[in-house]
């Protein structure tokens, strides 16, 4: 059987242990977004931290691959798959989050211990912001009618019950903001 790689052991190796770690961080990336954890670089945009770590990511592992590979032709094609893959994540993350409609609403509580922050695009989502601002986790969505965005529009309450405890008036549609309200009660422990 003919072998894929001949040459320096030390690249082999060293290639083998970052894709390794590359895939092991993609696994652990996508374990936080299953349970609605997303690292991320300030507010806004959310997840933008997530989405860059796990581009990294698959660039590495493609690059430790090409490595491990002595066949010109199936290197390429290794290296072209994998930016295939990082465009891909890139405009579905383009087209979840287009760059001049998404608006950001940042919330604190009365006694400043717990920051969330409210994402709109055509459908809300809140998030509440870790201590370190590294991270975010999901809360819960936030539904209106025909992509209305409340929250942006400033037609939304709060009634806070504590810092972790309140509820959420927000306007419903945009054809009577002021009468059509809905409301989530968020408790976090």
């Amino acid at each position: 059987m003919k072998r894929v790689y001949k040459g320096n052991n030390n690249v082999f190796w060293s290639s083998l242990i970052s894709l390794s770690l590359s895939l092991f961080l993609l696994f652990f990336l996508l374990h936080l977004s299953k349970r609605g954890i997303y690292i991320q670089f300030g507010t806004p945009p959310p997840w933008s931290g997530h989405t860059i770590i796990s581009a990294i990511l698959i660039l590495i592992a493609t690059i430790s691959i090409s490595r491990m590979i002595k066949v010109r032709q199936l290197k390429y094609f290794v290296i072209a798959l994998g930016l295939v893959i990082v465009i891909i994540i890139s405009l579905a993350f383009l087209l979840i989050n287009p760059p001049g409609e998404t608006k950001y609403t940042r919330i604190t509580s009365p006694d400043n211990k717990t920051k969330y922050l409210v994402v709109e695009t055509g459908a809300g989502r809140l998030y509440r912001l870790s201590d370190s601002g590294m991270y975010m986790t999901f809360v819960t969505p936030i539904r209106t009618d025909d992509g209305y965005l409340p929250f942006a529009d400033n037609a939304y309450k709060i009634e806070w019950l504590s810092s972790n405890h309140f509820i959420l008036h927000y306007a419903f549609n945009r054809d009577s903001p002021y009468k059509d309200y809905r409301e989530i009660t968020v408790h976090l422990e």
